[in-house]
């Protein structure tokens, strides 16, 4: 069993914050970057940071296989499995690997993902998602307001994977 390391829980505990509950945020209220809508039988109020780890840690962590890939690598994977949802992280991760596209993580997508250098990926990886952003905003103008918020986030993460600091 893979537990969380500090590294990932570090970037994703700083990213996400601590609780937020904005009517414009398709999320909802989220406490440790864990949303209500996602998790409709979790009482937030009580959630502690410990929770929040471990949940991570089974449903992002290890559901998106993030232990599997270079560690800079696993870790943007991470943050875009939290981010977009472990099926659309998979599934990015592969184009972006040039990998075929099931969203399932085996062993034809670790082979690909192998052949690349890590920060290439990296980059094309965050670089993926900084069009899909854009493509939530095409599709829904309300969400525009959150985009700058988000390319910053991938700015930060760029950052953090470089220098191994969290940016403030």
């Amino acid at each position: 069993m893979s537990r969380l390391p500090d590294t990932p829980w570090e970037w994703i505990r700083t990213a996400e914050g601590g609780e937020v509950d904005d009517p414009a945020d398709r999320g909802g209220h989220t406490v440790y970057g864990i949303s209500q809508r996602a998790y409709p039988d979790l009482d937030l109020d009580t959630l502690t940071e410990a929770d929040a780890r471990a949940l991570y840690e089974r449903d992002y962590w290890r559901a998106a296989r993030c232990h599997e890939l270079p560690a800079g690598v696993g870790v943007a994977h991470f943050d875009a499995a939290v981010n977009h949802g472990v099926g659309s992280a998979c599934r990015q991760l592969q184009r972006a690997a040039g990998a075929t596209v099931d969203g399932i993580i085996g062993p034809r997508t670790l082979a690909a993902v192998e052949a690349w250098p890590e920060r290439v990926l990296v980059v094309e990886l965050l670089g993926r998602r900084a069009l899909k952003y854009h493509g939530i905003v095409v599709a829904d103008s309300s969400q525009e307001r959150f985009l700058r918020g988000w390319f910053n986030r991938l700015l930060r993460l760029q950052a953090f994977l470089y220098t191994g600091e969290v940016p403030a």
